[in-house]
């Protein structure tokens, strides 16, 4: 009778081990979906390989980008993951240099962008202001308040320091005022700020070559999307509803660390790693699978950091969702979200940023 007791026990308890094994493994193999070999090859001709080192932006690629009078490029991040906000300030830096862009949006409340404004163009960079002001971003966003933060704000005040006042680049927080707007959802919120900014007369010399804006991943999807069953217009496709020209570009990560601070338990993650990195956090799994990310890890290759254009001639993503929706392990934790079936990959996003074998940013407030 003891031996049975015994061997039920066992029993159960390799089931209880082995099979969240499997279900992951299952997942990995199921959810990265179907290998398309005209897709890898597509994506293989038409990536733009960034210098791991530098970072700078390949010329091929920023001249692709449309800029002007009532055109906006949108870069969309998953929060978390290195090195997205350098990748921002290089980029902005580009578009100032190379287009004329002196415009950045930003998710952040008017206040903290009237400070950032002051910081970069101050004849002395105020490092503990700079701080202070990223540690109030993060109170929404705890995931930003990184060194890599730090130090994209450091490169846009020296950039700014360098160049004519006409030129000079001016921050737009796009989230408005602290507690205004209200009765808006927070994508309406975006769009109108950016919209008023535009419209009104005095910004004419900072918006006349165009804008950029650095928001969440979400947010620069042009078109509707479904999660938790719900779905909604989005700060992109808002502003193509008012007949703005709209470049996106989402950021995507595989194989790389995502930087999870404990805070964010208190905003409602049930746990954070003890050294608040973890690789489950990926496009490419454990929680969470882009659909058909497959053939973006296998156009990668060797390469850590690359441009992917999916709007090139014979593109194979203006028909069906690759990239865009997800489907997930523990969706509890990290609600799958679903691309609507009317609208294909390029009525969503134009360019993806894969980040590929990447360490964790270092929290800010670790470096200390």
């Amino acid at each position: 009778m003891k031996k049975r007791i015994l061997i039920t026990v066992l029993v159960v308890l390799a089931v209880l081990i082995l099979a969240p094994v499997v279900y992951f493994a299952y997942c990995n193999m199921a959810y990265r979906g179907k290998e398309d070999s005209a897709k890898v090859a597509y994506l293989e001709n038409h990536k733009f390989v960034i210098n791991d080192k530098t970072l700078d932006i390949p010329q091929a690629f920023g001249k692709k980008i449309p800029t002007g009078a009532g055109r906006v490029l949108i870069f969309g991040e998953v929060h978390g993951f290195s090195p997205t906000h350098l990748i921002d300030s290089k980029l902005l830096i580009y578009l100032n240099k190379n287009r004329g862009v002196r415009t950045y949006g930003a998710e952040i409340y008017a206040n903290d962008a009237e400070t950032l404004n002051r910081i970069i163009n101050a004849d002395s960079l105020d490092v503990k202001g700079l701080k202070a002001v990223i540690h109030d971003i993060g109170k929404e966003t705890p995931q930003i308040e990184t060194v890599d933060c730090l130090k994209k704000w450091e490169e846009i005040y020296a950039y700014n320091r360098g160049v004519d006042e006409g030129k000079k680049i001016h921050v737009v927080g796009l989230l408005g005022k602290r507690g205004g707007n209200k009765g808006l959802y927070y994508d309406e919120v975006m769009a109108k700020s950016l919209l008023d900014f535009l419209q009104d007369t005095a910004s004419g010399e900072l918006v006349k070559n165009g804008c950029y804006c650095f928001v969440g991943f979400a947010h620069a999807l042009q078109a509707p999307y479904v999660v938790k069953g719900e779905t909604g217009p989005t700060f992109a496709s808002l502003l193509k509803a008012h007949h703005l020209g709209v470049t996106s570009m989402v950021q995507l990560a595989i194989n790389s660390y995502c930087f999870l601070p404990r805070v964010l338990r208190n905003m409602g993650m049930p746990i954070t790693p003890p050294d608040e990195k973890t690789k489950l956090d990926n496009s490419n799994g454990k929680l969470s699978y882009i659909t058909n990310i497959i053939n973006l890890e296998k156009a990668a290759g060797n390469a850590k950091l690359a441009i992917y254009a999916l709007n090139g001639a014979g593109t194979p993503f203006n028909h069906g969702n690759d990239l865009v929706g997800s489907k997930s392990t523990m969706s509890f934790i990290y609600p799958p979200l679903y691309a609507l079936p009317q609208y294909s990959t390029l009525d969503y996003f134009q360019y993806v940023l894969l980040i590929n074998g990447h360490d964790a940013p270092q929290s800010l407030l670790a470096a200390r």
